[in-house]
């Protein structure tokens, strides 16, 4: 029997350690429940598999309905233990204690308030094994700064980035685009004039590194997503798929796909360098691009499963995580 502790940051009571973010509600708390729903089914595929999720009680579905959502045979429902998280320290208990409890353990969590780095460190520490990218990996992408110096030392081709407080008094591009430096779900971006004195970019100018500033570029823009077993030293892809934004909030609308060949070609190309370029590990990393007629580039690195995933994995006749789990038991017996 396999135990597996699933734990999305939003929906698993995370909200309680950071008063920005307060109660669940909006696009993350939606996003983070697809995502999660998601990987119960994939979870529930592999034989002798056992679920222990949190969720904040705050949460307006009741157990029953939560997985009344999910439409499982009752054989499947009763794999999953709904764990109910009341407070802070309530989370940190419940957390410590699955995570030397169970076998294998999957985060879900946003970059916003530094969310992944600090969970991840978290989910390394305990005895299950964690089903995704390393604390290292994590630190390289979750920081959009550090993943554009990344880029650059490594000679992949990315967007030019400066960060906001150093913008004053140098020419960018009169079409731009802010992001926060770390974010997540198009939170927080916005596409802005740069060709005169624009009173939003002074004000934010005053929150030091926080806000990064990129040209905005015609293209397609593309997301791609891989599982990576660095056990076996394999890699399998997921379809590449385009991404629909608003055009002036920027907020993420829904993905569209599979891209035709030609693209798909090019967005793989780009992850492989991406690849290449990062410390080894198991588990799922997005990529997001802007496939262009003068070129193409990497836009952002996400260490951690993305919302693309909900819909590609319906496109493809394996299960990534199975995958990860049988390597890890191989390499067990040997």
């Amino acid at each position: 029997m396999r135990h597996f502790l699933l734990w999305e940051f939003i929906c698993g009571g995370g909200c309680y350690e950071d008063p920005e973010i307060d109660v669940p509600a909006g696009s993350l708390l939606h996003e983070g429940r697809l995502m999660m729903q998601a990987m119960i089914k994939e979870l529930l595929e592999i034989p002798d598999s056992r679920l222990r999720l949190p969720l904040d009680s705050r949460m307006s579905e009741k157990e029953g309905d939560f997985l009344d959502q999910l439409k499982l045979e009752d054989s499947h429902a009763e794999r999953i233990t709904l764990i109910w998280i009341s407070g802070k320290d309530h989370l940190r208990q419940i957390l410590d204690s699955e995570l030397q409890a169970c076998d294998y353990s999957l985060l879900i969590a946003p970059e916003i308030h530094q969310a992944l780095t600090r969970y991840s460190g978290i989910f390394e520490r305990g005895r299950a094994v964690l089903l995704g990218p390393s604390s290292e990996v994590i630190q390289i992408c979750a920081d959009k700064w550090k993943t554009f110096m990344h880029l650059v030392r490594h000679e992949i081709h990315t967007l030019p980035t400066l960060k906001l407080m150093d913008w004053e008094g140098r020419h960018f591009g009169d079409d731009c685009v802010v992001k926060p430096r770390m974010g997540a779900g198009s939170i927080g971006v916005r596409r802005v004039d740069c060709s005169g004195s624009n009173p939003f970019l002074k004000k934010e100018m005053e929150k030091s590194s926080d806000y990064l500033l990129q040209p905005r570029t015609d293209g397609v823009s593309a997301s791609i997503g891989v599982i990576c077993d660095s056990i076996n030293h394999r890699r399998k892809y997921y379809p590449s798929v385009q991404q629909v934004f608003a055009p002036q909030t920027y907020d993420y609308v829904r993905c569209e796909g599979p891209l035709e060949d030609s693209l798909d070609r090019r967005a793989r190309c780009l992850m492989e360098q991406v690849l290449d370029s990062l410390p080894p590990f198991s588990g799922y990393l997005g990529v997001d691009l802007l496939l262009g007629n003068s070129g193409d580039v990497v836009v952002d690195i996400n260490p951690r499963w993305t919302t693309s995933y909900c819909q590609t994995r319906e496109w493809v006749h394996w299960n990534a995580l199975a995958s990860l789990v049988h390597s890890r038991e191989q390499q067990n017996l040997k």
